[in-house]
């Protein structure tokens, strides 16, 4: 995947998805290639999960509520957030197995600002048979400006049935999907409407993504 974006970027697109992602709750997918897949320490992993979920949540209360008196920083929550995940996506090699846990760290990292980041974490592992994963690497590519790579990972989600989550790694079941249809007619219309600006943007893709013509929008669930 050939990227050309700069450093500057990046950093503005972090801290832009930091803050919407607090608020609101492949062909082209690189293949693995070390030996030595490690095993975390599950107690420890768990732990680290706490606490970066800890700052993040604290990070999010700091920008519904922030104020001159009560000296609220998110950008120090959001700091110890990616700490916690970066010691996290430490203790996966670049062959780790546990999809769960290279989705834990991805989304960890997005949400506290640290796009690039959760991207080589995806990329350096083997995802394809991942449908959360897969839809992850689209969202943060596509989020980047880079529509061709993105329309990679999100036609190899698309083949997995389009299945895992729609659009919130958090809140992966809190849609309601026609029995009777497939789940990529099922879209919700911000995600149909991602797919189909891709195909905009890149006329020369064909066929490109292949979804059925029929999409009655999933609608997002009031029962948590």
């Amino acid at each position: 995947m050939t990227r050309y974006i700069s450093r500057e970027a990046l950093i503005v697109f972090g801290l832009i998805v930091a803050g919407l992602a607090l608020i609101w709750p492949s062909s082209g997918i690189a293949q693995s290639q070390g030996q030595h897949p490690t095993q975390p320490n599950e107690k420890r992993w768990e732990d680290l999960n706490r606490a970066g979920d800890k700052y993040l949540k604290q990070a999010s209360e700091c920008l519904r509520t922030f104020s001159v008196r009560t000296q609220c920083s998110p950008q120090e929550y959001l700091k110890k957030a990616s700490k916690i995940y970066e010691a996290m996506g430490a203790e996966l090699d670049a062959n780790a197995t546990d999809s769960h846990k290279i989705l834990t760290v991805a989304n960890g990292l997005v949400k506290s600002g640290h796009a690039y980041d959760a991207l080589a974490i995806l990329e350096r592992n083997n995802i394809r048979e991942d449908a959360s994963a897969v839809h992850l690497m689209g969202d943060i590519l596509y989020s980047m400006g880079d529509y061709r790579s993105a329309a990679s990972a999100y036609r190899r989600w698309i083949e997995l049935g389009c299945k895992g989550y729609l659009l919130d790694p958090d809140d992966p079941s809190l849609w309601v999907l026609k029995k009777d249809l497939s789940r990529c007619s099922n879209l919700p219309p911000l995600m149909r409407a991602r797919l189909e600006y891709i195909e905009e943007r890149l006329p020369e893709e064909d066929p490109g993504f292949g979804l059925p013509k029929i999409n009655l929008p999933a609608v997002r669930s009031t029962a948590r």
